[in-house]
């Protein structure tokens, strides 16, 4: 049951990522509690509840390596530990190697459809009907990156202040701009504001930084 779940946990042979729900709510602990991305949480579990077995693989458990399932090797698998709040265990999914509709000679069980293998804790080798495609591997990749979405053509004014002066564009067409306190021999470089109503078009952020940090220091 997937309402059970209150941890993710994704381990790669290079990278390592977790997300837990605090409060009600799903948060990244290791960049401060920010809130995650419920979308990618949701996207990720429902994903994995739906896994349907198109086969179970006889002796592939002798054979890890060749499903890219053997978590003792440097290309090994994709680790996903499904935990409650308290952090019990509830399931370990690895994810292996995907499998096309036409498999190289010399690769084991060959046959039509497509697929990944897959392992749940310490059973069987399964081959499923879907890819699960790529958890987030990283913490960061956790969050909702996108802080601001304005269009330029929703842009009305634009007011800028810094430590030394402060400026007032009014958009009132394409290309046309009124700024306040231009003097008379000073003119608008329309492509400059341009780029300025367009700023905030698709603002993100890469990751979190400390709150603790003080002004100075972040500028």
């Amino acid at each position: 049951d997937i309402n059970l779940v209150g941890q993710v946990e994704v381990k790669t042979a290079n990278a390592a990522s977790k997300v837990m729900r605090k409060a009600d709510r799903w948060v990244v602990s290791s960049l401060y509690d920010y809130p995650a991305d419920f979308s990618k949480i949701t996207e990720h579990l429902r994903a994995l509840a739906e896994l349907k077995a198109g086969q179970t693989i006889q002796g592939g458990t002798e054979i890890l390596a060749d499903f890219g399932l053997d978590t003792g090797t440097t290309n090994g698998p994709s680790q996903i530990t499904l935990s409650d709040e308290a952090g019990q265990t509830l399931a370990v999914v690895c994810m292996g190697n995907s499998r096309g509709a036409s498999i190289p000679e010399g690769q084991p069980y060959r046959g039509p459809g497509r697929g990944q293998y897959v392992r749940v804790n310490d059973g069987p080798v399964i081959l499923v009907d879907e890819n699960l495609g790529q958890f987030p591997q990283q913490d960061k990749d956790w969050i909702d990156t996108k802080l601001v979405e304005v269009k330029a053509g929703d842009v009305k004014a634009v007011y800028i202040k810094n430590d030394r002066e402060e400026f007032n564009v009014q958009v009132q067409g394409p290309n046309q701009f009124v700024l306040s306190n231009l003097d008379k021999d000073e003119h608008l470089e329309n492509p400059a504001i341009n780029r300025l109503t367009s700023a905030f078009r698709n603002f993100q952020c890469s990751s979190v930084a400390d709150p603790s940090l003080d002004d100075k220091t972040t500028g």
